[in-house]
C-alpha cells in the first residue's frame, strides 16, 4: 500500500494507523517526511472466484462441475464517531465491487493499528492507539471476543500505541507498546498476551524504539531496534512465543533519531536470515538462530542518487541530515533496496531531499544485478515488479509493471496520481481517494472503487476454516 508520508516512519505515528492489509512493511522510527511511502506488502494473490455446483447429478455428456469452493470474505476498515466514543469499525465488503454489505459494521472500540490472525485463522487481533489494549475479533461469530489491557510504565501525556506482531500459539500473542511524539523517540516494551485467558503474561523492555518488525515461520518475532532519542548502533531482538529475548548488535549500522539527524535502516527476513541495510554499501546478514552477523559488501549499492525537487524550507524539526532505507525480498535470493536522504542545502538554511534509485541485489554473489533508474520503490507480486517512479513515490507520475527480465509489461502515466497494492489488488488514486482498480497484469482499469472507502485503503481477505 502506498500512503503519503510513511514509509516507515510515520503516518503510522499519527492518523494513518490502520495498516491492516496483509503483511505491512512499516515505515520505521523517526520524524515524518513528506515523501515517505508505506508499501504494504502483498497478501497472497487475487481473491479467487468460487465455482459452485448445482448439487444435482450431471446428465450424461454434461460438463464436469468442480466441487463447491468456499468463497473468500473481504473485510474493510473505516472510522466511526458516536456521541461518547470513536474509533475503527470493521465491515464486510463485496469481494468484487468492494461495496459495503448492509448491517455488517463491527465497532472495535478504539482506533486500531495493524492486525494478526490467530493460528486457527478464526480470529483477528489488533493493537489500539489510545486505550493500551489488544482487541480480538471473532471472525466466525463476528463479534469482539476479548479486550486485554497491557498497561505500561508511561508517565507523560504522549500517546501510547499497542502494535501486534505475532500470534504463534492460541494462548500466546506478541505485541509491543511505544509512545510517540514529534522530533524524538521513546523506548518500546514487549508485551506477551494470553488471548484465550484474556490476561497479560509478561512485559520486557526492548531497549529502544522499534524501527521494523518481522515474523519467522516458527512464530518468533524479530524487532529492529534503534536507541531512543539518539543515534547509536542498531540491534535485532528476537522474541520467542513466551517472550524470552535474544539481542544481536549490528556494529556497523547506525540507527536512531537525534537533534538534526535521523538514521532509519531497514529489515527483511527470509527463512531464518535477516538482512539489514543502513547508510553504507554493506548489508548485514544475520543468522537468527545463532546470532552470527556478517557484513556483505555490495559495490555500488544505492550509488545512484537524484534530487527530489528543489531545496525546501525545513520542517519543525529544523535542518536535517537523514538516511532512510527500505529493503524487501523479491524471491529467488534477490533483494530490492532503495531509500531517501536529506542533506542541508543553501548554507544550511534549507533541506535538500534525494531519492536513491531502486536496485536488485543478488545474495548469492552480493552484487547489484540491476539498477532501476528513476524507480523509487518496488513491490514484487503476480510475477511482476511493480515500480513507482517520478518526482517522488507519492504523487508519482509513472507506475510500471516490469517482468523480472526488465521488459515492460505495462506502464501508466497519470498526473498527480498514486498507486497502492492491497491484498494482492492494484489501485490508482487521486486526491487521497482510491478511484479505480487496475488489472494487475495489464494495468487496465477494471472498475471504479466506491467513494465511501477510506484512504489508506485497508482490506483483509479471509476464508472461513
Amino acid at each position: 500500500m502506498l500512503t503519503a508520508a510513511s514509509e516507515p516512519n510515520s503516518d503510522i505515528q499519527a492518523g494513518n494507523r490502520r495498516n491492516l492489509a496483509g503483511v505491512v512493511l512499516l515505515v520505521n522510527g523517526g520524524a515524518v517526511k513528506p515523501r515517505q511511502v508505506t508499501v504494504v506488502a502483498v497478501c497472497a494473490g487475487l481473491l479467487a472466484t468460487a465455482c459452485v455446483g448445482s448439487g444435482r447429478p450431471a446428465p450424461t455428456g454434461a460438463l464436469h462441475r468442480s466441487p463447491a469452493v468456499a468463497r473468500p470474505l473481504l473485510f474493510g476498515f473505516g472510522d466511526y464517531e458516536d456521541a461518547d466514543a470513536n474509533g475503527t469499525r470493521m465491515v464486510r465488503l463485496d469481494p468484487v465491487t468492494l461495496r459495503e454489505q448492509p448491517f455488517s459494521t463491527l465497532k472495535l472500540g478504539d482506533s486500531v493499528s495493524g492486525h494478526v490472525f490467530s493460528p486457527d485463522q478464526k480470529s483477528l487481533a489488533f493493537g489500539t492507539v489510545n486505550n493500551r489494549q489488544v482487541v480480538v475479533a471473532d471472525l466466525v461469530g463476528y463479534r469482539v471476543a476479548a479486550r486485554v489491557d497491557v498497561g505500561g510504565p508511561y508517565s507523560s501525556g504522549w500517546p501510547v500505541e499497542v502494535s501486534v506482531v505475532a500470534w504463534p500459539r492460541a494462548d500466546r500473542l506478541l505485541a509491543y507498546t511505544e509512545q510517540f511524539a514529534a522530533h524524538t523517540s521513546y523506548p518500546a516494551q514487549l508485551v506477551v498476551v494470553d488471548p484465550v485467558g484474556r490476561r497479560l503474561i509478561r512485559t520486557a523492555p526492548l531497549g529502544g524504539s522499534v524501527v521494523a518488525t518481522a515474523v519467522l515461520d516458527d512464530g518468533r518475532a524479530v524487532f529492529l531496534i534503534a536507541p531512543a532519542a539518539k543515534v547509536g548502533l542498531a540491534r535485532l531482538v528476537v522474541a520467542d512465543p513466551d517472550g524470552r529475548l535474544r539481542w544481536i548488535t549490528l556494529r556497523e549500522t547506525p540507527a536512531g533519531f537525534g537533534p538534526g539527524r535521523d538514521e532509519t535502516p531497514a529489515l527483511a527476513v527470509v527463512g531464518t536470515a535477516a538482512y539489514v541495510v543502513g547508510n553504507s554499501e554493506r548489508i548485514a546478514q544475520v543468522n537468527l538462530d545463532t546470532g552470527l552477523v556478517r557484513y556483505r559488501a555490495v559495490p555500488g549499492l544505492l550509488g545512484e542518487r537524484r534530487a527530489d525537487g528543489p531545496p525546501a524550507e525545513p520542517g519543525s524539526g529544523g535542518i536535517m541530515w537523514s538516511d532512510e532505507r527500505h529493503i524487501r525480498s523479491v524471491g529467488d535470493g534477490l533483494l530490492s533496496v532503495g531509500g531517501y536522504d536529506t542533506r542541508p542545502a543553501e548554507r544550511a538554511t534549507k533541506d535538500q531531499y534525494f531519492a536513491r534509485s531502486e536496485q536488485i541485489v543478488d545474495t548469492a554473489s552480493w552484487t547489484v544485478r540491476r539498477t532501476l533508474h528513476g524507480v523509487t520503490d518496488l513491490v514484487a507480486a503476480h510475477g511482476l515488479y511493480y515500480c513507482w517512479s517520478g518526482s517522488s513515490p507519492y504523487g508519482a507520475s509513472n507506475f510500471v509493471g516490469l517482468r523480472p527480465d526488465g521488459t515492460v509489461a505495462f506502464r501508466r502515466t497519470t498526473r498527480d496520481a498514486a498507486w497502492e497494492i492491497v491484498a494482492g489488488r492494484v489501485f490508482e488514486n487521486k486526491d487521497g481517494t482510491a478511484n479505480v482498480e487496475l488489472d494487475p497484469l495489464t494495468g487496465r482499469v477494471l472498475r471504479r472503487v466506491p467513494a465511501s472507502l477510506p484512504e489508506p485503503l485497508d482490506l483483509v481477505p479471509w476464508t472461513r476454516p
